[in-house]
Order: structure tokens, then sequence, then C-alpha cells
């Protein structure tokens, strides 16, 4: 199986990539069917039963991403250093500067009963945010764009190919929360800004050449984008639900940041950062058994 997931992937790169895209969805949809027209999905919000699922269900997509990964053969993506963790951390500063800025933004505009969740409530939330961070990032940046980049990264414009198709491939998934009863206009807001926040993580994946910076930005992002969670009355869907248009301007200085990230200076740095993944990936790749030992060519 392992290998007829390998060889697709390589032969179809794009199309592999909106299936992976596609399920991760889908299985989102089905898990919010399933609380919606279920007792759980009666429970009041301060009994938390939606962060408990989502945990465990980020859980389950944090493990099929690293079997992902080794199916396609880009594995390495857990363990190439790339620039080193700190140093991928320096460079989405933006990123940690607008969380820290939010977090205490959003705790004074909070207009809900501020009464504490309970500690265990609280610490399901926390875990559930590092939990996103990772299954996300590992899915939609080690596979999705691992796989994009190996397919576009010799032809021209191949970086920018793969962070505009990955980072939209990301926005659409969260057109899923249209399943859990949301307002339609808060889930487009929250899809565009995904489109962009998506094609920012793809830039610094790529610069760094290191997964886990982006696991941390991630999920410190979401800790401060749902904090009012730490209170019994809110929840991660109040949150969303209470996107504004106006809050698309927020992503003029993303696309700032992109550009930025992704300067000719710097952009030719990146195919060093991804050598050894791209190369481990090609002397096992079907292609390469082939050829009788033989390193296949990135396909074009």
């Amino acid at each position: 199986m392992g290998r007829i997931i390998e060889k697709f992937s390589r032969k179809h790169a794009v199309i592999f990539a909106c299936v992976v895209s596609a399920l991760y969805g889908l299985f989102l949809v089905g898990v919010d069917s399933v609380i919606s027209f279920t007792p759980l999905g009666k429970l009041p919000v301060d009994a938390g039963i939606f962060n408990v699922v989502s945990l465990a269900v980020e859980i389950f997509f944090s493990i099929a991403a690293v079997v992902l990964l080794r199916c396609t053969g880009f594995l390495p993506v857990l363990t190439n250093k790339g620039v080193g963790f700190f140093k991928g951390l320096f460079a989405g500063g933006y990123l940690l500067v607008a969380s820290v800025i939010s977090i205490p933004a959003l705790l004074l505009s909070y207009s809900g009963e501020r009464t504490p969740n309970s500690p265990f409530m609280i610490g399901v939330f926390f875990l559930l945010m590092v939990f996103v961070g990772v299954a996300e990032e590992l899915t939609f940046r080690g596979v999705v764009a691992t796989t994009l980049y190996n397919r576009f990264a010799k032809s021209k414009g191949g970086v920018w190919k793969t962070v505009a198709l990955s980072g939209l491939l990301f926005g659409l998934m969260h057109l899923t929360n249209i399943a859990s009863g949301l307002k339609p206009a808060a889930v487009a807001v929250q899809t565009v800004m995904a489109v962009v926040l998506g094609m920012v993580f793809v830039a610094l994946y790529l610069r760094n050449g290191t997964i886990w910076p982006n696991v941390a930005l991630h999920a410190f992002y979401d800790v401060a984008a749902g904090i009012t969670s730490i209170y019994k009355s809110g929840s991660i869907q109040q949150t969303i639900d209470g996107y504004h248009p106006a809050l698309l301007l927020s992503g003029i200085p993303y696309l700032l940041v992109l550009f930025f990230l992704l300067r000719k200076k710097k952009i030719c740095t990146i195919p060093a950062n991804f050598e050894h993944i791209l190369d481990a990936a090609q002397e096992s790749s079907p292609a390469a058994d082939d050829n009788e030992g033989d390193v296949a060519p990135l396909e074009v």
C-alpha cells in the first residue's frame, strides 16, 4: 500500500495533495455531523464535549500524517534541522508578536460570563491547540507542501506555485466549519484568512527547512485566537462566529510578511534546505527501483 501511495504522490502530486486535503476536511465534517445528530450535540457549551472530541480527532490526524509521511517517502521531514528551531521561530516573529497582542485584547474585550473553566477543560483546550498545530502542520506543510514542492521544485516559480496551491487547500479545508452550524459569512472570513496564513506558514516552512518551528508558532497562534475558551461560556465556535469582514484587513500585514519571507534574495536558499528530504524521497521512490539504483530526477 505504501508503494502505491508513494508512486501516486510522485506521478500525480497535485491530485494527491487535493485528495489529502479533501479527506482531512471530510473527516471533520463527519465528526461534526456525529456530534450534531447525537445527544452529544445537545450538551451545554461548558460541558466542553466539542474540545474533547476535537482533541481525539487531532491526535488521530497527527498519527495519520506521520503514516502518510512514511508512505510518501518524506519521513525525513520530521528530523530535518534546516536553519534550526530558534532561527525558525525568529523568522516567524510576526506571528509571535500578533499572538501576544491578541491574547490581552481578546480577554479584555470578551463580553460573556467570565467564570473560569475547570482546570481539566482548560488543559484540554491547550492540548487541543497543540495538536491542531501538530496535525495541520504535519499534514498541510509536511505532506501536502512537501509533495507539491517535490513536484514544482525545478519548474519556473516552483516555490510560489507550492505556496499558493498548498495555502489555498489549507484555507478551503476550513469551509468544513459550516457543518458545525457556524455562520457561513463568518466561516468565509475565516477561510480567506486561513488561505493567507496558510501561505505564510508554507513560506516559513520552505525558508526554514524544518517543520517544528511551524508547529510551535501554529499552536501558539491558535491558543491566542481561542483564548476565551478558558471561560465556561466561551468556546472556539463562538470566537469564529464573531468574525467580521473587517477582520480581512488584518490579512494585509500577513501578505507583506509573505512577500518579505520570499524575497528574491532568500528564495534562492530554499533548495538547500530540502536537498536531503527530496534526495531521500527520490532514492526510495518506485522509479529509482525500476532504474536499478539510478536516482530518478524530480518530476517537473
